[in-house]
């Protein structure tokens, strides 16, 4: 019998696909956590709320400020073409990420909306 449930095969293996996929953007927002940090700012990094990364330069309410990021694994790089395609079901790449930022309540505090291609 082995009672280490560190040696038993797991049951699932997508976790492991999903983060090497997305692994990507946790770096960078990891990164970005690190940055402000050792400038002693104060900030807060969302992950998966809105959009891929989203950051705040303060946690104060009434004066934070945002910039939203789209990570995107596409290959080929996308092209104009590309970014702007939409199916019958799918808004384009450019378009869902405009899409989560303009016509809502907090789009004034948006200072910047990123897609980054890995």
């Amino acid at each position: 019998m082995n009672y280490n449930p560190l040696l038993e095969p797991q049951r699932e293996k997508a976790g492991s696909t999903t983060f090497g996929k997305y692994g990507y953007q946790y770096h960078l927002a990891l990164f970005r956590i690190i940055e402000e940090h050792k400038e002693f700012n104060e900030y807060a990094v969302f992950l998966e709320l809105h959009e891929d990364v989203v950051n705040s330069n303060s946690l104060d309410q009434s004066s934070a400020t945002f910039d939203f990021k789209q990570f995107r694994t596409n290959k080929p790089r996308f092209t104009e073409h590309g970014l702007t395609k939409k199916t019958k079901t799918k808004p384009s790449v450019l378009a869902k990420l405009v899409g989560s930022c303009i016509n809502k309540d907090y789009s004034l505090l948006i200072t910047s909306m990123n897609m980054v291609q890995k």
